[in-house]
């Protein structure tokens, strides 16, 4: 296939430095210096965290313009300067109230093979859910548990799995694993690994798959009736969630 059609002009700079504090000193004297000459420009900049990508690092910022015609989102707060893209962004997820725990309860439900189908069927909120998607890193099944309301970062768990390439498991390599498309979860599993966003150990009693067709469990709760081998912040922060900053 094609890569990098996109014509583009790219600037690297190094600096060589005994340690880390020499290091933030010369990449603020860069940042600096990249600010005085947008403004000299005339160019309303916007200093934004982003991902350092496979290149790796601590810190990475880019410089954005907002426009209708942008090909990249930023999330932003009103309240205070913090700017990320939408890769790298953060957020504090909405926490549920804790429950008393309930036994699971396997449901039939005919035919649902979406978050908003179960949703509707068994009229839950989708942040009562549990969302699997299954993904292949550098060859590796896995994997990956969210809440029904929220969307999976792929850049955040590419970083968090330390792989090279990352992408969704194809319906074969579903089935070789015994799973079920539609209808899984981390439940009754072993051998494969798990990753999870942080989301999950808010709340209590979610539906998930019963890696069975047609057949989802009530009652789900972590760790009580599934193993997680990472927990962290695979989540894509949305507008309307608060600030990490507080």
């Amino acid at each position: 296939g094609l890569i990098r059609v996109r014509e583009f002009i790219m600037k690297d700079l190094y600096s060589f430095d005994i340690d880390e504090e020499g290091l933030d000193i010369s990449y603020n004297k860069m940042l600096n210096a990249y600010q005085n000459i947008y403004a000299r420009c005339g160019l309303p900049v916007l200093l934004v965290e982003a991902d350092s990508g496979a290149i790796g690092g601590k810190d990475s910022h880019e410089f954005m313009i907002t426009t209708d015609t942008g090909e990249d989102e930023m999330i932003h707060c009103p309240n205070c300067d913090y700017l990320a893209n939408a890769e790298k962004a953060q957020s504090t997820k909405e926490k549920l109230p804790d429950e008393e725990l309930l036994p699971l309860e396997e449901v039939a439900t005919p035919g649902i093979t979406t978050i908003g189908g179960l949703s509707d069927f068994l009229k839950v909120p989708q942040n009562k859910t549990l969302k699997v998607v299954f993904y292949i890193a550098d060859e590796e099944f896995v994997i990956a548990v969210i809440r029904g309301d929220i969307e999976i970062n792929e850049v955040k768990l590419k970083n968090a799995l330390h792989c090279v390439e990352l992408r969704l498991a194809n319906e074969d390599e579903v089935k070789k694993a015994g799973l079920v498309a539609g209808s899984a979860s981390p439940i009754g599993v072993s051998g494969i690994k798990v990753i999870a966003d942080d989301s999950i150990t808010s709340g209590a009693n979610f539906v998930a798959g019963a890696n069975k067709p047609d057949t989802h469990i009530k009652n789900a709760n972590y760790p009580r009736d599934f193993k997680i081998d990472l927990i962290t912040d695979i989540a894509k922060a949305k507008a309307g969630e608060e600030c990490p900053r507080g």
